[in-house]
C-alpha cells in the first residue's frame, strides 16, 4: 500500500521511473522470512516502475548470506545495500552470482571519508555517506554537512549517495556538492515526497548519476 501511495504522489512525466529506487529494509526480520514480504513489496515496486533495492542487515556469515539470498532472489533486486557491519563486498558479490540473475549493484553504508575510501577499495558500486544533516532518529549525532560531502566526493572515484536529514529543499545542495544521488527515509513518506523527487530531477543537469532519487522503506 505504501509503494502505491508513493507512486501516486510522484509525477515524473516522461522521465524514467526506474531512476527512483525503493529500498526494502527490515533489519530485525529473520533471513528465512523475507520471501513473502519481498514477493508482495517487489510486485508493487515493479508495477510502479521503480527499481528495487534491499538493505541486507547485519548478515556476515556465508550461511546467513546464502539463506537470505535464496529468499530475496524471487524479487530480482537491482541493488544491495551493505551496512558497515555486514560481510565483505567480495563475499556478497560471489554469492550474488550464485543466487541472483543479472548483475545487481552493491553499495556500502559509510559515515566518513575513510569508510568511503575503504568501501571503494573493496570495489563497491556506490557508497552511502551519512548523516549529511542531523536526523530525528539520531538527534545527538551532528551532521557532516555539505562541505564534507563535497570533499568526500572529490577524493573518491565512485558514486556517493548522500543520506541523512535530506528533504526537498536540501536536495539541490547535496547534488551540487557532487553527490551521485540522494537517499531519504522520513521525507520519502511525508507530504513532500512529490516535491522531493521533483527536486531531484530538477537538479539533474547531467553531472550526477542515473539514479538521483533513492528512498529507503522501513
Amino acid at each position: 500500500r505504501g509503494v502505491r501511495l508513493l507512486s501516486q504522489e510522484i509525477q515524473l512525466g516522461g522521465a524514467d521511473r526506474r531512476r527512483v529506487c525503493v529500498m526494502l529494509r527490515w533489519p530485525e526480520l529473520a533471513s528465512s522470512r523475507w520471501r513473502d514480504r519481498i514477493e508482495r513489496a517487489g510486485a508493487a515496486i515493479e508495477e510502479a516502475g521503480f527499481s528495487l533495492g534491499v538493505n541486507v542487515g547485519a548478515r556476515a556469515s556465508e550461511a546467513q548470506i546464502d539463506t537470505f539470498l535464496r529468499q530475496v532472489a524471487v524479487g530480482h533486486p537491482d541493488l544491495f545495500q551493505l551496512p558497515e557491519r555486514a560481510g565483505s563486498p567480495a563475499l556478497w558479490r560471489a554469492r550474488l552470482r550464485e543466487h541472483i540473475d543479472g548483475a545487481p549493484l552493491i553499495g556500502r553504508s559509510c559515515h566518513d571519508l575513510a569508510g568511503l575510501q575503504t568501501a571503494f577499495a573493496q570495489e563497491v558500486d556506490c557508497g552511502w555517506l551519512s548523516p549529511i544533516y542531523a536526523t530525528a532518529s539520531k538527534p545527538t549525532t551532528k551532521g557532516l554537512g555539505t562541505a564534507a560531502l563535497q570533499s568526500a566526493c572529490q577524493q573518491v572515484s565512485g558514486a556517493v549517495i548522500a543520506l541523512g536529514g535530506i528533504d526537498s529543499v536540501r536536495v539541490s545542495s547535496c547534488l551540487a556538492a557532487g553527490a551521485y544521488g540522494v537517499a531519504c527515509i522520513r521525507s520519502a513518506w511525508g507530504q513532500q515526497v512529490g516535491e522531493l523527487v521533483q527536486a531531484c530531477f530538477a537538479s539533474d543537469d547531467g553531472a550526477g548519476g542515473s539514479e538521483p532519487g533513492w528512498s529507503d522503506v522501513p
